[in-house]
């Protein structure tokens, strides 16, 4: 339950409790449209679902799949196993899993904003969770980060929890939810140093409140010893068989240091922004959802209908007039900018909850860049952008409503006009500017709900592909992105995959065999295989199809069926090519060769 301090007065957390699940609901629909339309097309996604028949394979998870190593923990095929005992092997199974964590994720954060920042916040930070472009998109895959980052989350409750009263039983909890989160990213770890540093910056804050460094340090350990118990069976697994020390080498060489971070960080605002969504190109989701939060976090303070039909106060006016201001004008990564401006004045807050979600967005939005720039690993720094940024306009519209609410904010440097009003100022100018740091246009990439089929379509037209007359294929030998290999498996097909084209190229083609090539693996020509080998380029004057671009009547120069986060992996630099077509033709295009 909330600390004394976050109770307000009886209806008023009913109200914002109503604003947080239509916003869940809002979410929910967001991430659920077409559901029929998605299927697995990244890179990952294949190698999740293949080891996700964990379920059904003799000895359960001492035989999963050990290609899953270098990519994830076994959290998330775990859940999908289930989910395949539950309904079936598909990819629509991993991907319900992601979309059923990703719609939990809106309440979680919205519970961790109001925690921390009061009434208002929780409403705020639900509207920016549930429209969250990039977080829409990461939700309707078959990726872990959406579980990731509701495990993150929950850990950050717990967290917040533990530093406001260290104790056996919170620092017990706090661990386990470090060792889960550990369990579905190999960074979940950084959970618990967040949490720890928060700590460090209470210590050297003078007047910080209940919490106490040693009492925390010493409980700390607690929750140290319990994250390492939970994670400790999958340790040993790993270095009894592939070695963790290959593991971490394997993940060093993603870390591009200090060198890289400027670039990295650029790439991953382009990314933010280029994943928004826009309705009718127009307004983007995020001004939308910024227009929400306004109004959710009026509500969630106690504007009622009466008293916003009468007027009687400026704060109801005056969200509904910052509303519609960021509706028409609300600009890219504004949320980001926001917590940017405001995180550092919350280090200075009594509120070791409200010191947590600073600590939160500064340490990731210093250390993320660090790393390769994907897309999915700026979400927890989103996240963090999201919780901050609901608190700032809750403490904004708190000082229009005149503090109603009777709470003890005097002594809370986060709540005082002048911080609020030079963030609130300094976040919009920064905002406003920071397209400017990039180094080339931002395009926007298509809608975040647009179908991500293609690779199963693929698949089911394939398994009907033969020569004119002749039998059936025998066998598909593959270069290809794990998605199609699990797809042709659970449609019977027989495939053998290749690790190169070197592979491919040596093995003797049969009669009734046929090699297929995906461009997403790096290939750019489909000649690779023209000399030397046995394996010839279907022709395109023949009966069956040239190519499977060609059974989804997809032509080159077009945007076709390869979805935003595959595109994102092949290119991480592609949001900022224009124009549109100039960075995406060939990404997703697959070549089918033939027995010469």
């Amino acid at each position: 339950m909330p600390d004394m301090e976050n109770v307000t007065p009886s209806g008023r957390f009913g109200r914002e409790t109503i604003w947080v699940l239509a916003m869940t609901l809002l979410g929910s629909g967001l991430r659920l449209k077409g559901l029929g339309t998605l299927g697995l097309d990244h890179f990952d996604e294949g190698i999740y679902a293949q080891a996700a028949t964990w379920i059904f394979a003799e000895g359960g998870l001492l035989a999963i799949d050990l290609g899953l190593v270098p990519y994830a923990p076994p959290g998330y095929p775990v859940l999908v196993g289930l989910a395949y005992a539950a309904i079936g092997v598909s990819g629509t199974a991993a991907i319900l899993v992601s979309i059923l964590a990703g719609v939990l994720t809106i309440p979680a954060l919205a519970w961790m904003s109001r925690h921390a920042f009061g009434p208002g916040a929780g409403a705020a930070t639900a509207a920016l969770a549930a429209m969250a472009g990039p977080h829409v998109v990461f939700s309707r895959t078959g990726l872990t980060d959406a579980t990731f980052l509701l495990s993150w989350s929950l850990g950050m409750i717990a967290g917040a929890r533990f530093l406001e009263r260290p104790g056996a039983r919170r620092a017990a909890w706090f661990g386990l939810l470090v060792g889960l989160a550990q369990l579905v990213k190999y960074n979940g770890w950084m959970v618990g140093a967040i949490v720890a540093t928060a700590v460090g910056v209470g210590a050297i804050r003078p007047g910080s409140g209940r919490t106490s460094a040693p009492r925390a340090l010493g409980y700390g350990l607690l929750s140290a010893t319990v994250a390492a118990l939970v994670y400790a069976p999958w340790f040993l697994f790993v270095e009894r068989t592939t070695g963790y020390a290959g593991l971490l080498a394997h993940h060093r060489s993603y870390v591009d240091g200090i060198p890289g971070w400027w670039p990295n960080w650029q790439q991953h605002m382009a990314q933010a922004q280029s994943l928004g969504g826009r309705l009718r190109g127009v307004v983007s989701w995020l001004s939308l959802s910024i227009g929400l939060a306004w109004v959710g976090s009026a509500i969630g303070q106690g504007g009622s209908t009466r008293s916003w039909g009468r007027f009687r106060r400026p704060g109801p006016v005056v969200a509904l007039a910052l509303a519609a201001a960021s509706i028409a004008a609300a600009p890219a990564n504004l949320t980001w900018w926001a917590a940017l401006a405001w995180s550092p004045v919350l280090l200075a807050d009594r509120r070791p909850s409200a010191r947590l979600a600073g600590t939160w967005f500064l340490a990731m939005a210093a250390s993320t860049p660090l790393y390769h720039p994907y897309a999915r690993l700026w979400l927890p720094t989103l996240a963090a952008s999201w919780v901050v940024s609901g608190g700032l306009i809750a403490s904004i519209l708190r000082q229009l409503h005149g503090d109603a609410e009777g709470l003890d904010v005097a002594r809370e440097v986060s709540r005082r006009p002048a911080p609020l009003a030079v963030a609130a100022v300094a976040s919009v100018i920064m905002a406003f500017i920071g397209p400017w740091l990039l180094p080339d246009r931002v395009r926007w990439f298509p809608d975040p709900l647009a179908r991500s089929d293609g690779i199963r379509t693929l698949s089911e037209r394939l398994r009907l592909t033969a020569p004119p007359g002749g039998p059936k294929v025998s066998r598909f030998h593959l270069y290809a992105r794990p998605p199609l290999r699990f797809y042709l498996l659970q449609s019977g097909m027989p495939v053998s995959t290749h690790v190169d084209l070197e592979s491919l190229r040596s093995t003797p083609a049969g009669v009734t065999e046929f090699a297929v090539i995906d461009s997403g693996m790096g290939v750019e020509r489909s000649g690779a295989l023209r000399e030397g080998s046995s394996w010839g380029l279907a022709q395109p004057e023949a009966e069956y199809p040239a190519s499977i671009a060609a059974l989804l009547d997809a032509r080159p120069e077009q945007v076709y069926d390869a979805s935003m986060p595959h595109l994102g992996r092949a290119d991480s630099g592609l949001a900022q090519r224009a124009p549109p077509g100039s960075g995406l033709a060939g990404t997703g295009m697959f070549w089918l060769f033939e027995a010469r």
